[in-house]
């Protein structure tokens, strides 16, 4: 870890401990966990910032529906139900990427874009990673053509009792009944919205 990482990471420290009055002991703990994860950080473990995750979804009379696509079987995942997933290319920020891959595995645009206030995280042993993928929502015309692309073999449009039969992975799950839950309650917030220019 960088000297000026380590001294940063210690002032912040010596702050928490004169407002919180924490022991040397827990500030040496906190200090040693820090270093372990700047550590993994600046050795490109900590997290991966390349991959974005979009949940299409439409508002109809009888409530909210999610657009969930099952994978082709020539790609990774073949034969899971999920949403759209995809990395973010060179030049791009992330909202960009995800209304790029929005735009290619639907043929659609959205009516409303917006960043759900969450990550979809998950460690994948493979590459050794902790992955904190940016979620975004896009709701979409119910009746608007859905034109695949070779990723997918089939979509779907489901309502909130039926996703644990389509999507598997729990963080999904979780956003997607999240992304539910404000669309039911409070509504988005303008802070959440996201121009598509």
């Amino acid at each position: 870890m960088g000297a000026s990482v380590t001294a940063a990471a210690e002032a912040v420290l010596q702050m928490i401990r004169k407002m919180a009055g924490v022991s040397d002991k827990t500030v040496l703990m906190l200090l040693d966990l820090l270093h372990r994860c700047f550590s993994d950080f600046s050795m490109g473990k900590a997290f991966s910032e390349s991959l974005i995750d979009v949940y299409p979804y439409c508002v109809t009379d009888d409530g909210v529906r999610f657009l969930v696509f099952r994978r082709a079987g020539v790609v990774m995942y073949a034969g899971q139900w999920r949403m759209i997933g995809g990395k973010v290319g060179d030049g791009e920020s992330r909202a960009m990427a995800a209304l790029r891959e929005l735009k290619e595995e639907t043929g659609c645009d959205t009516e409303l874009f917006w960043t759900v206030p969450s990550v979809n995280q998950f460690y994948d042993a493979a590459s050794d990673t902790i992955h904190h993928i940016a979620a975004f929502a896009a709701c979409l015309d119910r009746h608007a053509p859905i034109r695949l692309n070779h990723e997918h073999d089939h979509y779907q449009w489901i309502k909130i009792q039926d996703v644990k039969n389509f999507i598997k992975w729990p963080e999904q799950v979780r956003l997607i009944y999240l992304i539910h839950d404000i669309l039911t309650g409070d509504g988005v917030m303008p802070e959440w919205l996201i121009s598509e220019r």
